[in-house]
């Protein structure tokens, strides 16, 4: 595979940027939780260290009325950690809205003003961004079989709150996740992200709050094209084409949600793109692909690849590539190797 500077604009306008349901909805995961490490009844309590750990439950700040300004730090693709002011608003009603107004370069550097395209991926990308980036509990079967979770006894303040620091261990060594929620609420004021070599990928931490935000004005974050949970096969003739479905899957991840992108006209030649979403409780993988109906003289071989493209972003990692007239994506945060073995088994 060879490598490439930056993410097709396709992927972001649509594997990103229209990455969320234009309603919110409950996980798939009860109905299609079939863990790929193995079987066995699995207790509402984890072990760990000859204590039992619950799997905390928590309270999303988007579901919340509040404002909220957050610090997110972001590794970037030369390994350095880029850093974001951003400003979350939800009104408790299923409305939220997710601003970026300061930025810098790296951890030691001031903050300065976002560009104008960093505001605009804000503004595209917020759905996804409070949905997908943001940490989110998945089945607890599969929070309670990948990973070993302690409580840490010690509280911390988080703009202002005191919290309990959570670790999640993953048992097949996808990267830890700590998070950091209220004592007394649950609600979720932190979170990281580590790779497997325990280097931070993400990582956000709330700096203040306000329960009684004013938010006359404000123009709530909506999906950029329409879509709809896709089940297959029933709705194949729906989507036009055979999807085609990852053979492997890392240990542990189930298929969480499927959808449906209405994005045909989105971008020229494109159809409507299927989006798979597959998780371990915590690490999503985004399966995407759409067809192409204007193709260079590249992509007119039949069922053969012609061309892998590969982009480390540092927290995000992407393969995509063409089957005929086929584009596929495969995107996480796990390893490049666990990307491209995924995105291999579309191809079988």
């Amino acid at each position: 595979m060879r490598g490439s500077p930056h993410l097709p604009p396709v992927v972001l306008g649509l594997l990103f940027l229209a990455c969320g349901p234009a309603q919110p909805t409950a996980s798939s995961a009860g109905t299609s939780l079939a863990l790929s490490s193995g079987s066995g009844s699995v207790s509402s309590q984890a072990q760990t260290s000859g204590q039992q750990i619950f799997v905390p439950e928590f309270v999303y700040p988007e579901d919340q009325l509040l404002s909220a300004h957050r610090d997110l730090q972001v590794r970037n693709s030369s390994g350095v950690l880029e850093r974001m002011q951003e400003v979350l608003l939800a009104d408790g009603q299923g409305h939220s809205r997710l601003d970026v107004i300061q930025y810098s370069p790296g951890l030691m550097q001031p903050y300065q003003s976002p560009s104008s395209q960093l505001v605009l991926n804000y503004e595209n990308r917020m759905r996804f961004l409070i949905r997908y980036r943001d940490a989110h509990l998945g089945a607890r079967a599969a929070l309670l079989q990948n990973y070993r979770w302690t409580e840490d006894p010690v509280h911390v303040q988080v703009a202002g709150v005191d919290c309990v620091r959570y670790t999640a261990q993953s048992k097949h060594d996808m990267g830890d996740v700590e998070f950091l929620a209220d004592a007394q609420t649950g609600l979720l004021l932190g979170w990281t992200f580590f790779a497997n070599n325990g280097q931070i990928l993400l990582k956000l931490e709330t700096t203040q709050l306000n329960f009684a935000p004013n938010l006359t004005g404000v123009v709530w974050s909506s999906p950029l094209v329409g879509d709809q949970p896709y089940v297959d096969p029933a709705d194949r003739a729906l989507l036009g084409y055979t999807p085609r479905f990852p053979q492997y899957l890392p240990p542990g991840f189930y298929r969480q949600e499927s959808w449906l992108r209405f994005s045909a006209g989105f971008y020229p030649g494109m159809s409507d793109m299927l989006v798979e979403i597959y998780s371990d409780g915590l690490h999503l993988v985004f399966v995407a692909q759409h067809e192409q109906t204007q193709m260079g003289q590249g992509l007119q071989f039949a069922n053969k690849v012609v061309d892998v493209r590969q982009t480390d972003l540092g927290g995000i990692r992407l393969a995509e590539g063409d089957l005929g007239n086929r584009r596929l994506y495969v995107s996480s945060m796990l390893s490049m190797v666990e990307i491209q073995t995924i995105f291999g088994s579309l191809l079988d």
